[in-house]
């Protein structure tokens, strides 16, 4: 340590900074706080360090503040509210029985409450985090049918209807010949904005091209392009899920009332990862 620098602890920047331990802990043994000093177990923090998150705010989009957190292992930001709020607004929407503090405790415990929830309940939320976390993997690659299938597959691993005996066969059909076409198209605008991505998804939902109708796919498909087009993502929560599949199923008509239904669930969003994390 240097004699001529004065120190935080770990406990005072939690106060300055307004965050938690973990991630001011996780800075350190990083290295993206320089010149932390590490004395027995306890981190000194230099008095005139910077906080990384408003750098972030400043040089990085979305999707590296995603793709940093989800590597850094870090659950108390905007990357563990997305996979909680996802997963659990998405799951409901389509019927699945978990409550909101049973999916923050498979997310950061790996654990479940029992209430007698299906076995499927409990496994399609787990897969969820997988296929958010591919959708932010493979954020920067063009939409392909393998992909989209893969999607599909991940969400249903170990569920019932993945043991059926025509499950693994059916599921690898190839799409119909507009469905092609449809990725297609849309493949060859080399930017999207909003407007693209919900008319996309409209045609998706129309179009039905998987072995098995479930609507997580064509949500998780929206939430990567946007994470592409450095837009911001969204979460459709369960109660204004009526709302969004009513104007999607008429998107070309309503694509500006669509949109605007959106937008505010951008800034839902944005205002819950708020209070988990200052770099908005």
């Amino acid at each position: 340590m240097n004699k001529d620098i004065k120190y935080h602890s770990v406990s005072e920047l939690v106060k300055l900074w307004e965050m938690s331990e973990r991630t001011i802990r996780n800075y350190c043994a990083t290295g993206k706080i320089p010149d932390a000093v590490l004395v027995g177990k306890t981190w000194k923090i230099p008095e005139n360090a910077t906080n990384p998150a408003k750098k972030k705010r400043f040089q990085e989009t979305v999707l590296d503040i995603f793709l940093n957190e989800w590597k850094s292992k870090i659950n108390e930001g905007m990357y563990g509210h997305l996979q909680i709020d996802f997963a659990y607004n998405s799951n409901r929407t389509e019927d699945n029985k978990l409550e909101y503090n049973d999916v923050v405790h498979m997310f950061e415990l790996n654990t479940v409450n029992s209430n007698s929830y299906s076995v499927d309940n409990i496994v399609e939320t787990a897969n969820h985090f997988k296929c958010v976390d591919m959708c932010i993997k493979n954020a920067k690659y063009q939409l392909t049918e393998n992909f989209v299938r893969q999607l599909l597959l991940t969400l249903k691993n170990g569920t019932k209807v993945s043991r059926e005996d025509w499950y693994m066969s059916e599921s690898y059909k190839t799409f119909s010949d507009s469905a092609k076409l449809l990725l297609n198209e849309y493949n060859t605008l080399e930017k999207h904005n909003l407007k693209d991505i919900l008319l996309f998804h409209s045609k998706f939902e129309k179009e039905n091209p998987l072995i098995l109708e479930d609507r997580r796919i064509g949500r998780l498909l929206v939430f990567k392009e946007c994470l592409k087009n450095n837009i911001k993502p969204f979460v459709i929560e369960h109660e204004i899920s009526k709302d969004y599949y009513a104007l999607l199923d008429s998107a070309t008509d309503n694509i500006e009332e669509l949109c605007d239904l959106c937008h505010k669930a951008q800034e839902r969003f944005f205002v819950k990862c708020q209070n988990r994390v200052k770099i908005i």
